[in-house]
């Protein structure tokens, strides 16, 4: 039965529909369904195709994969672009296609590769390390290339499974390679009806080994636990940025912080002050005041124009103990905070009303921010995305905050993705994680990427709770991506070369 549905999926429309199906029920595994385990059959279907199918037949299943995989997991690109990007109906449709249909092409190139070097692996477990390398490699080209775009890796679809064990080890991308390769692993015990029981070993081995390394500690708490709460004031993209509403954005923040000043850490999201930094000082200066009193240090997102430069960033701004310290935000987001390859897209700005889309990238070489007696590493909105990034700011950083503003995509799958990866940004680096957000999903994460006080959407809502400091290092903290850099470039080198020197010795 199951030779005849390998032979299927080869067969007829099927060699369509299979692929597209499987992409299209991928983001499944991802938050908010959480069916981690749909991500095996989906890509047991597709490395089928790599490796029984030729060259342009194989392209054309990774791309419909791709089609389906980012056109359900990424359709948040509409709501954004319909409701806030001023483009209409067709615009947004428009403008979604093209995205989806670009990050396409990645497991399309993957798929071609697959093919190109399959040749050249004279043995299952050979076959077995291309595809893993491929699809994880696939992954972090794409969370490179062109800024990146580190958004469904399928690592981050493992939070609540074994193979999360490996996060603090490998990061989310070793965790892609070994998705892929337990994948594989399936796919060969389905292949090898007599031998295949190897495979299934392997697989049962893999999976017991990362349920273990769940119960190791890498990092010790530091000290006693400190109160933190974060503010979600739910204040609307439609009435923030009017000049009219900066004062009552303000009011907003304000009035929730005053029954909160026993907390030692306060924050606020992403730009909830409306004004820029150097225009609040008259009003927020009464605000810090009874801060400094209380002892509690306030965070909160404020653009800041820096007029010496003439520059403007998105920006933190830390008020503890009568001083103040800045994160500016370092990696922007393509259209949305600023326009690439500005001299060419720069008009696209005319067709587009989204407020604060010129600013400038702030240093990679940003100290953490203190506050409560704490070293804390930032982050804004899309940087908890990038794992590298992250861990920037560790081992020195016993906690991290993210800040941001899931108002863009309201309705739709990114907020609850957004969340994911900030869960799985605190596993790797084993740090707890708070998080405000302007309308949801703001929350309380713990070093082991559980939740643990979570924000409803749309409306006005604080987060409080007890979150423990930590102190040292994850081997992914030490170690970042290199290990499954490595293992990956190797990899392809070893049958590239393989390709080069000419045809496969049986």
């Amino acid at each position: 039965m199951l030779v005849v549905l390998a032979n299927l999926l080869n067969r007829g429309p099927m060699i369509w529909i299979a692929p597209l199906i499987a992409g299209a029920m991928t983001p499944l595994a991802f938050a908010p369904f959480g069916f981690s385990l749909l991500i095996f059959p989906a890509l047991m279907v597709l490395f089928h195709h790599w490796l029984t199918l030729p060259p342009k037949q194989a392209l054309r299943s990774g791309y419909l994969f791709g089609l389906g995989l980012f056109g359900v997991g990424c359709s948040w690109v509409f709501v954004s672009m319909y409701n806030y990007g001023g483009l209409g109906m067709a615009g947004s449709l428009l403008a979604t296609a093209i995205f989806v249909a670009i990050l396409a092409l990645y497991p399309a190139g993957a798929s071609w590769l697959a093919v190109k070097l399959r040749d050249y692996c004279h043995r299952p477990w050979q076959q077995l390390l291309l595809l893993a390398s491929l699809w994880a490699g696939c992954e972090m080209f794409r969370g490179w290339f062109l800024t990146g775009f580190s958004w469904l890796n399928s690592g981050t679809s493992q939070l609540e499974m074994p193979l999360s064990g490996f996060a603090p080890l490998l990061g989310v991308y070793g965790v892609s390679w070994l998705v892929a390769l337990s994948a594989g692993l399936l796919l060969f015990w389905v292949y090898q009806r007599q031998q295949g029981w190897r495979f299934g070993v392997v697989f049962i081995l893999l999976w017991l080994s990362a349920g273990l390394l769940q119960s190791i500690e890498w990092t010790e708490a530091q000290g006693e636990p400190i109160q933190v709460s974060a503010m979600q004031g739910n204040v609307g993209l439609d009435v923030k940025w009017l000049p009219e509403q900066r004062s009552e954005n303000f009011n907003i923040y304000a009035g929730l912080t005053e029954a909160h000043w026993q907390s030692d850490l306060v924050l606020w999201p992403e730009t909830a002050m409306t004004a820029f930094l150097h225009q609040v000082d008259g009003q927020i200066d009464p605000f810090i005041a009874t801060a400094q009193d209380t002892e509690t240090t306030l965070i909160t997102g404020i653009p800041v124009y820096d007029q010496a430069s003439d520059k403007y960033y998105n920006a933190l701004v830390a008020f503890n103990e009568g001083q103040s310290a800045l994160y500016y935000k370092r990696h922007l987001v393509p259209f949305g905070e600023y326009i690439p390859f500005e001299s060419v897209l720069g008009r696209l700005l005319e067709f587009m009303s989204i407020p604060m889309s010129s600013f400038t990238a702030g240093s990679d070489h940003q100290d953490t921010l203190r506050g409560a007696g704490l070293d804390i590493g930032a982050s804004i909105c899309y940087e908890i995305a990038f794992a590298e990034e992250m861990i920037q700011s560790l081992p020195k950083a016993n906690l991290l905050v993210n800040v941001s503003n899931d108002t863009w995509f309201d309705g739709s799958l990114a907020p609850y993705q957004h969340l994911q990866m900030a869960r799985m940004r605190a596993l790797e680096s084993e740090r707890w994680i708070v998080r405000a957000t302007n309308t949801g999903i703001s929350a309380i994460i713990d070093d082991n990427g559980d939740i643990r006080e979570v924000s409803p959407q749309n409306e006005v809502y604080v987060v409080s709770g007890e979150i423990q400091p930590r102190s040292g290092a994850t081997p992914y903290v030490m170690w970042g991506n290199w290990p499954i850099w490595v293992l990956i470039v190797s990899t392809l080198l070893w049958f590239g070369g393989r390709y080069y020197r000419g045809p496969r010795v049986v």
